[in-house]
């Protein structure tokens, strides 16, 4: 693909660095999460882009909703955003204090129901998607993962840069 529109990048925008992809239309569309470009959809065959999301702050990651309607990112600055892919508007903020400049993970569980937002400090937090109430917290340090298999909800923590005291911690939710 070509480089993504240059016009109101972020001012600091020395390269371009994509950090999060996500095919779309049956893979006819894919969207880019970059750093300092903001989000952008485009179009495989042609190679064109078709909508951009200015977002105002450099993008470290990206989930998809199940229903493919929205789109949350870490913004490395204040936590967690949601878009509306049809508009391109912010829907909501889920608050999370960022104290360490490090690309957070953000995942859409529960069938797009709750947003699970990683943390630089030890603390994995659950929001609500529609009202944006923190729902629960996990606390653990590290990075975080979600799967849904035979009725159970699965949630991998870990720890990451920590040496030999690196683990993993599961978490469940049996649905019913």
């Amino acid at each position: 693909l070509p480089s993504p529109p240059h016009e109101n990048a972020l001012p600091y925008a020395s390269e371009v660095l994509p950090c999060s992809l996500h095919f779309v239309d049956g893979g006819m569309d894919l969207i880019v999460s970059y750093v300092y470009h903001g989000i952008v959809c485009w179009n495989v065959s042609s190679r064109a882009w078709k909508w951009r999301i200015q977002t105002g702050t450099r993008v470290a990651r990206s989930s998809l909703s199940p229903d493919g309607s929205t789109i949350a990112i870490c913004n490395l600055l204040n936590g967690f955003v949601r878009y509306d892919l049809n508009t391109g508007e912010m829907i909501r903020h889920y608050p999370v204090e960022v104290v360490e400049n490090v690309p957070l993970p953000v995942i859409f569980i529960h069938q797009g129901r709750a947003l699970l937002c990683g943390s630089d400090r030890g603390e994995v937090s659950i929001f609500n998607t529609e009202a944006g109430s923190l729902v629960q917290v996990l606390h653990h340090q590290g990075l975080c993962e979600y799967e849904y298999a035979d009725g159970v909800d699965w949630i991998a923590t870990g720890t990451s840069e920590t040496g030999d005291r690196t683990n993993v911690i599961l978490w469940y939710r049996h649905r019913g």
